[in-house]
């Protein structure tokens, strides 16, 4: 076995599992878009800091926190989960702003996305965060980077290994 070609190989599988949980992410944040609706109620709606510590020291992030009531069927649940996701906001001016460009204030009649298999399971936001810098930089590392690695590799194995023949430096990727 050449070693162009088990590099292809060692590159490709560990491109996989990046592939694979960019997949598991994005199949887990899709769930919710099956789910039936309801109308819902906001009876709270505040931000606090991502730990719960509430200093607002410098460093702090926040949250969108809400809290919101439905009923399915002759049931009434209350949740607080706004996303599959956690929201973080870097201040407490964005997180606010999310909350206001969502339409999510105290009282504010909502569509809520309940889980038809667990009622109690619901989330507000069903949208795949894209205007978000930090999913926009995990696509980039778990979809684009891995298959620009694979590329790569693909070119070095059909050139027969010469983009690194010669190579003895130590650190060498694979």
């Amino acid at each position: 076995m050449s070693p162009s070609f088990l590099r292809l190989v060692l590159r490709s599988v560990t491109a996989g599992f990046f592939l694979l949980a960019a997949l598991i992410l994005y199949l887990q944040h899709q769930e919710p878009r099956g789910w039936p609706t309801v109308a819902g109620r906001v009876e709270d709606v505040a931000v606090v800091t991502a730990d719960g510590s509430g200093s607002g020291g410098p460093g702090e992030r926040f949250v969108p926190a809400v809290a919101y009531t439905y009923e399915v069927g002759d049931t009434r649940y209350e949740a607080r989960e706004l996303s599959r996701f956690r929201w973080i906001y870097w201040n407490r001016d964005r997180a606010e702003l999310f909350l206001r460009e969502t339409g999510l204030y105290d009282g504010a009649r909502v569509e809520v996305y309940y889980n038809p298999q667990d009622p109690a399971e619901a989330v507000l936001v069903r949208q795949f965060p894209w205007h978000r810098w930090e999913v926009r930089i995990a696509f980039l590392v778990l979809v684009i980077l891995p298959l620009g690695v694979v590329g790569f590799s693909v070119r070095d194995f059909l050139r027969g290994g010469e983009s690194r023949r010669g190579d003895r430096s130590r650190g060498r990727f694979w």
